[in-house]
């Protein structure tokens, strides 16, 4: 992988986490209240809300599952379908931010549900396309991975003095503060924008790297 194809992809990885960050807090501010990203999280109320007998509870929980599932999977069929690197940036990115921005444009039509089944997906999306700081495997959306990673780097740092592991420290740092960011963000500009004006936002942050030329050169 070349240096600008790394650096391409860590951009990509940081806008990636910002915006899915974003999203989890906008559900849990103006959806049905809970987030689309942490499965074990939503695994755990299922079965909570099935053996409590809500099965409102139930469908909204089931429902962001199997998007984050679809995502997952409709990610893995997609890989290497396209052989060109930047159209298939290109494709990926579309995908990931074109829920958003079709539930901006559609926001008085879109149900609750409807809007978490998306977010859902791209969160599943998000995951499987756009995960890479330089050479290392980021998770950019759940964050429970990148605390294991951060703490057995410091780890390393302090007590082993291994050096090397500096940079695995720092970089998932990044990309989980990134993602703290763009929660916050969502807190901030709620009370001022409301919930069209905050999608609207995050759907300008996802449009970025379109021109900012970002992408990946063929190698």
């Amino acid at each position: 992988m070349t240096d600008k194809n790394q650096v391409q992809l860590t951009l990509i990885t940081g806008f990636s986490a910002f915006i899915l960050g974003y999203i989890n807090a906008h559900g849990v501010l103006f959806d049905i209240g809970v987030m689309v990203s942490p499965q074990t999280g939503n695994l755990v109320n299922m079965a909570v809300s099935l053996s409590a007998g809500d099965s409102s509870r139930f469908l909204n929980t089931w429902l962001i599952f199997s998007g984050f599932f679809l995502g997952c999977m409709f990610s893995t069929w997609l890989v290497g379908k396209i052989k060109n690197k930047q159209r298939e940036f290109f494709v990926t990115w579309s995908i990931f931010i074109g829920p958003i921005f079709l539930n901006w444009l559609f926001i008085d039509y879109v149900t609750p549900r409807m809007a978490m089944l998306g977010l859902s997906f791209i969160s599943g999306v998000g995951l499987c396309f756009f995960r890479k700081v330089g050479k290392l495997e980021i998770n950019n959306n759940i964050v429970t991975g990148n605390m294991r990673f951060m703490g057995g780097a410091l780890f390393e740092v302090l007590f082993r003095r291994d050096q090397s592991k500096v940079i695995v420290f720092w970089s998932f740092t990044l990309i989980t503060f990134l993602f703290f960011l763009g929660a916050l963000s969502v807190g901030f500009l709620a009370p001022y924008l409301g919930r069209s004006g905050s999608l609207l936002f995050v759907v300008l942050v996802g449009m970025l790297p379109y021109f900012l030329g970002l992408g990946l050169e063929a190698e």
